[in-house]
This record gives C-alpha cells, structure tokens and sequence, in this order.
C-alpha cells in the first residue's frame, strides 16, 4: 500500500522511469502508462477484477484517495491487486 501511495510500486510507469521497463504503458491493454490511477480504477482489462471492490466502496466512492486511505477497503483492494496478477509479489500471499 505504501508504494501505490508513493507511486513507487512495481507498475511500468514507475518502471519505465527507473529504466526497468521498455514501456510506460500498461501491458494489459496498451492504451495508457500503467500508473496506479490506471490500473486500480481505469484498465479496462481489470474490470471484471474491479467489480467486488466497487461493490466494497460505501456509496459507490470509488477513488484512488478512497481505495488508499480508507482502511474498510483494504482487504479488498489487496484481494483485486491479487487477481489481477500484475503485482507479482502480493499474488504470493496468503
């Protein structure tokens, strides 16, 4: 949680800027750099994954400050994080 906020997390915007990346862009669906904007609220690749954690948000309050701040929903931003796979070192935990 602490690199999504910082916006130093293993995403290829971040990635790129580093230089461990070739691309900014999201390897999901090669539209927009993947930074955590884009990949907890706008890929349309991870919707189907976004679904549970939108239904999460009380009154639909679907923002990154919400999904980052708000304790109530980390469960289930780390469960969506999982099933998308693209954070591979959370896809170990259990």
């Amino acid at each position: 949680l602490i690199q999504l906020c910082t916006g130093h997390s293993l995403l290829n915007r971040h990635l790129h800027r580093i230089g461990r990346a070739d691309s900014p862009l999201c390897p999901s669906c090669r539209a927009a750099p993947k930074t955590v904007a884009h990949f907890l609220l706008q890929c349309p690749s991870h919707r189907h994954h976004r679904a549970p954690l939108a239904r999460a948000c009380p009154d639909a309050n679907l923002s990154l400050k919400h999904l980052l701040v708000s304790t109530v929903v980390h469960q289930q931003l780390l469960t969506y994080i999982r099933a998308t796979g693209r954070i591979s070192y959370l896809t170990a935990l259990t």
